[in-house]
């Protein structure tokens, strides 16, 4: 995996960089990260994780509000921002010759807003009509009740935007507490990459990121989170056709090799027309309009998750052959190191094409250093040939002998 040279390098403010050197990028991707998203909201305060990406946008000690993205423009470049369930980031793509002053300008952006309260009340509106729009959309509609239903009161079962009540709440002291608690040395990191200049780390090093002192202890976040177990029916209008959720608990992101395992699982289940699950579902007994297997992923707790679009009538058919689908994983009549090896040349060509731009690079890299991973991408093929002997499955497969949680959806006639 040819993704250029990648170092470490820390700066006098303890801040964490990771530089990935690709000479052939046409430009250059800068990505600042912050443990900062949902999962770090105190009850009550829903979606200020959010809101206080939109607020950042809103002016700085040297920044009129929408002045920024001005700039990054006039530079050539682009800017955006995304708030996660645990991480925010803040990313431009820019020309080289351009670095000094888009980075200036986003560490301004980000360590010195000014909190106008004439722009937060505005502010307010924008992201209340933004949670209203979503109750049009019923597919994201859908998939944050089933978030819900199976998380419970852990952040992961809330929506990013969080609540109109909890928005209308907020105070503009209450943005300033949570951008002064969060954004602070230790949860903070930078990815850069693209064709680097030769005096990068003098540009670097003029940065002028300073931190206000603030001792965070956050007691929000449950590390090891249930899900819940059995079976839930509901009616839903709006939608084309029923939907069954099926989600099993497995580890963690911090065991990257068994995280891959799971993502070799998830291919083997419904990639492709001859997959376990495509096959007998669609290809031969046209039951399903689709099916899709994935890992809902979190730095707390993981999901694997089978998605089936049906006709209502077929729904309890296609739930009983799915459990039976998973039954026969379980106790294989056959050694299925054929379609291991199908899933581990997908996963690995996945990586290559989700690392081939510099936008790419940083946002691989950038999350990973924020939360303590060096270099994820050199244990990468060492990973994927354990992957290749099939008894190497067994532990990861033993999600599927606890009791899920499975999620009915019917379409309102």
């Amino acid at each position: 995996m040819d993704i250029g040279k990648v170092k470490y390098w820390k700066h006098s403010s303890n801040t964490n960089f990771v530089l990935i050197n690709q000479k052939e990028s046409p430009l250059i991707s800068i990505d600042l990260w912050c443990k900062a998203g949902i999962s770090f909201e105190e009850d009550g305060k829903e979606g200020i994780a959010h809101f206080l990406e939109h607020m950042l946008f809103k002016g700085s000690d040297k920044l009129i509000p929408g002045e920024f993205d001005l700039k990054i423009e006039s530079l050539g470049g682009s800017s955006n921002a995304s708030t996660g369930f645990d991480d925010v980031h803040y990313y431009i793509l820019i020309p080289r010759e351009r670095i000094k002053e888009s980075l200036n300008l986003l560490i301004n952006l980000v360590f010195k807003p000014k909190f106008d309260i004439n722009e937060f009340n505005l502010e307010k509106e924008v992201v209340i009509e933004e949670i209203l729009q979503c109750h049009d959309q019923p597919d994201d509609l859908l998939n944050n009740i089933f978030l819900n239903r199976i998380w419970g009161n852990h952040p992961y079962g809330k929506s990013i935007l969080g609540k109109e009540k909890s928005i209308k709440l907020l105070t503009v002291e209450d943005i300033i507490e949570f951008h002064e608690s969060h954004y602070i040395e230790k949860n903070i990191c930078i990815a850069i990459a693209g064709n680097l200049p030769e005096d990068i780390y003098e540009i670097l090093n003029d940065c002028q990121i300073k931190y206000k002192k603030n001792n965070l202890i956050n007691k929000n976040i449950k590390l090891k989170p249930k899900i819940r177990k059995g079976v839930e029916k509901i009616s839903f209008d709006k939608i084309q056709f029923s939907r069954i959720f099926n989600a099993w608990r497995i580890e963690t992101k911090r065991d990257q090799r068994i995280l891959l395992g799971y993502e070799i699982l998830v291919s083997i289940l419904a990639d492709g027309r001859n997959s376990k699950l495509v096959r007998p579902l669609k290809e031969e007994n046209n039951l399903v309009e689709s099916t899709l297997a994935y890992i809902n992923s979190g730095e707390f707790g993981n999901l694997l998750i089978i998605e089936t679009c049906c006709i209502s009538e077929n729904i309890d058919l296609v739930n009983t052959m799915i459990k039976e689908i998973i039954n026969d994983i379980l106790n294989p009549k056959d050694n299925f190191e054929k379609e291991i090896l199908r899933a581990i040349r997908i996963i690995k060509s996945n990586y290559f094409f989700n690392l081939e731009t510099s936008s790419q690079l940083t946002s691989y890299f950038g999350n990973h250093l924020l939360w303590g991973r060096i270099n994820p991408h050199l244990e990468l093929n060492e990973d994927l040939n354990y992957w290749k002997i099939s008894n190497n499955f067994k532990d990861i497969l033993k999600c599927f002998k606890e009791e899920n949680f499975t999620f009915i959806v019917k379409k309102n006639k």
